[in-house]
């Protein structure tokens, strides 16, 4: 009788195409499904699936509530969050520490993102969150999530993360606290303008500054997955394979259609080395210090947990 794979549910992206595919080493030993991360989320919560792409603030809840939940040191999705704040066309906010006492829009009041985003607006601007109104297009993923006494905040109650280019645009927010580049942003951005004078700077400085390259997902397992330590060791080095590959399709200037790509890429290759994606707990110990650190200090966790607690 076959032994049923383990499941493993990943967000499609250029690093885990392969897995998707079946085209990295050692793929064919599990059984990949695509799906959303909000998604896949609320299925690692219930119980659903062997390992799958977590959002991290979920994940980090999880652990505070003592889930049979584990990481492996994969971080499958991180991004800088500059890119993603936007002020409507001629509002006059020219920088961040003007967004005192306005209203923001997020799509969730302790998605990962948010957290993030708060993190920097104390950092950058020594905003807190209490500095602001908060509206949120939907609840938070966990009943647990409560919202800390004293933060103003209304949520919208939506069961899908769409229309926040709409709070902004009909004025119901004075600026977008975001996640992506969707759709509804794209078509709208004419209409809209970040409060600073250059995004790549912007940037570029929190990272020499900072050194955090901002982790959004990371791999989550059950408990009793992790028990076989062989396999958990051959899983992570599937996802490791699949990065180098998208790593290596990226040297081919054919392979996106951006006419700049080499010398992006070679900057990029300057400022992150050859590994932007580098896994591991230590390269990124720094890192998580800082989200646990924020998301202590936020209200998310009601004791300050330490990085070794998620692995």
């Amino acid at each position: 009788m076959s032994t049923a794979r383990p499941r493993i549910a990943v967000t499609r992206y250029d690093r885990t195409l392969p897995l998707i595919l079946s085209e990295a080493d050692g793929a064919e030993q599990f059984q990949f499904e695509e799906g959303g991360t909000m998604d896949i989320t609320r299925a690692l919560l219930e119980g659903d699936y062997d390992a799958g792409e977590m959002s991290l603030s979920a994940f980090v809840k999880a652990r505070e509530e003592g889930m049979p939940l584990r990481a492996l040191p994969v971080f499958t999705n991180r991004k800088f969050f500059q890119q993603y704040i936007y002020v409507a066309q001629g509002s006059g906010i020219r920088s961040l520490s003007e967004l005192a006492g306005r209203r923001v829009g997020v799509y969730m009041y302790w998605m990962t993102s948010s957290i993030w985003h708060r993190q920097y607006l104390h950092a950058e601007a020594d905003l807190e969150a209490s500095d602001l109104e908060w509206i949120a297009l939907m609840d938070d993923r966990m009943d647990s999530m409560r919202i800390p006494t004293g933060i103003r905040f209304e949520s919208l109650g939506q069961s899908r993360p769409e229309g926040i280019a709409d709070l902004l645009l009909g004025g119901r927010v004075d600026c977008i606290l975001g996640a992506a580049t969707t759709p509804e942003i794209l078509n709208a951005r004419d209409q809209f303008e970040r409060p600073f004078p250059e995004l790549d700077r912007a940037q570029r400085e929190y990272f020499e500054r900072t050194r955090i390259f901002p982790i959004v997902h990371l791999l989550v397992c059950r408990e009793s997955f992790l028990d076989d330590g062989e396999q958990a060791a051959q899983l992570s080095s599937v996802f490791e394979s699949a990065k180098q590959a998208s790593y290596r399709k990226l040297e081919d200037e054919t392979y996106t259609a951006l006419p700049f790509v080499r010398s992006y890429l070679e900057d990029s290759q300057k400022v992150f080395g050859a590994d932007p994606y580098q896994d591991g707990v230590e390269p990124n110990r720094h890192v998580l210090e800082a989200f646990l650190e924020a998301s202590h200090r936020q209200g998310l966790t009601h004791e300050r947990l330490a990085v070794d607690d998620l692995f």
